[in-house]
């Protein structure tokens, strides 16, 4: 894998060397990664290859492969190693590339560079969240700062990531220059503090008065969290299978045509999952596709499992019916 990886790294650094052979070589190292051990002799060289893959800007398929060749990558050198000792100290190389594509104009590749951050926080927590907290949300570039508010508030919700910090920078773009950027601030607070304790609504409250937030939004968002407040109780009530009679046993094949319906009584209670806006849940079907790729493996198997509870919690929320179409495709 050495002498694999030391020749894909001359091809991409070499300018006359067509795409096509860059993507070939890219592809057969990501086919070897999936199903080999990575020697430690490798690894350095490997990652130098994605970096150098993810700065060219001439292919995006070039672009996309280096991402799911880092994923697998990762997933690899975590079986390895559970402690990641090589990812902490080759993966922090890929962040400015990682950063710089948090803004790219593909939201495929938005979702990914969003996604590598998320698997490499495990390892390297500290350095990523320098980066989406001090860099890209106070940053100049509109779809970065939008993909990391949405990256705070999927890494709190899915590993309690604590969003403390946060906040004084995502109350900033309360107040900015474009309409997309306060949307999504606004959109990423309201669901961060939903479930918050009272004193943390009250220091979002005190944080909205120190950066002289116009009064039409910071009331805005304190109504829609006390309202969701209010209002989940009747929610869960109403989401809940527990007293419903049994599901036809082929509800599967007609699954397509009965999505709203709810799902049979499960074992395990499961809280529904309700989604705010279509591109929300087109970034939770973004972040479950990669772990299908291909047949089943150890390395995929757990967050297949993961996908499947998801997607059963999101059939028990509001995407059947809010965002049917999207859904269903």
């Amino acid at each position: 894998m050495d002498q694999q990886a030391q020749t894909l790294l001359l091809t991409l650094k070499r300018s006359s060397a067509a795409s096509d052979a860059k993507l070939t070589q890219l592809n057969n190292l990501k086919s070897d990664i999936k199903h080999h051990r990575v020697p430690d002799s490798a690894q350095p060289i490997i990652f130098e290859c994605l970096r150098v893959a993810l700065t060219q800007q001439a292919s995006s398929t070039l672009a996309t492969a280096a991402f799911t060749t880092l994923g697998h990558l990762l997933k690899r050198l975590k079986i390895q190693d559970p402690d990641g000792s090589a990812i902490v100290q080759h993966a922090p190389k890929l962040f400015p590339a990682l950063q710089e594509r948090l803004g790219d104009l593909r939201e495929n590749h938005r979702n990914a560079a969003s996604q590598a951050f998320a698997d490499a926080w495990h390892f390297c927590a500290h350095d990523v969240e320098h980066i989406i907290r001090d860099e890209v949300i106070p940053g100049a570039n509109v779809r970065a700062k939008d993909t990391a508010m949405h990256w705070v508030v999927r890494m709190n919700r899915e590993e309690a990531l604590p969003f403390k910090s946060f906040v004084p920078l995502m109350v900033v773009n309360l107040e900015d220059h474009d309409g997309a950027v306060r949307d999504s601030a606004k959109s990423a607070l309201v669901d961060l503090f939903r479930n918050a304790p009272d004193r943390a609504k009250a220091d979002l409250k005190r944080q909205l008065n120190l950066h002289g937030v116009r009064t039409g939004i910071a009331s805005q968002i304190l109504t829609q969290i006390d309202s969701d407040k209010a209002s989940a109780p009747a929610i869960d009530m109403s989401q809940s299978t527990r007293s419903l009679p049994a599901i036809d046993p082929h509800l599967a094949e007609s699954i397509n045509s009965e999505a709203a319906r709810p799902p049979p009584p499960e074992e395990v209670p499961m809280d529904p999952i309700f989604v705010h806006s279509q591109r929300e849940l087109e970034d939770t079907f973004s972040d479950m596709l990669p772990h299908f790729e291909g047949r089943e493996s150890e390395e995929n198997w757990g967050n297949r499992d993961k996908s499947v509870t998801k997607m059963r919690r999101l059939l028990k929320g509001n995407a059947p019916t809010d965002y049917h179409t999207l859904f269903m495709s």
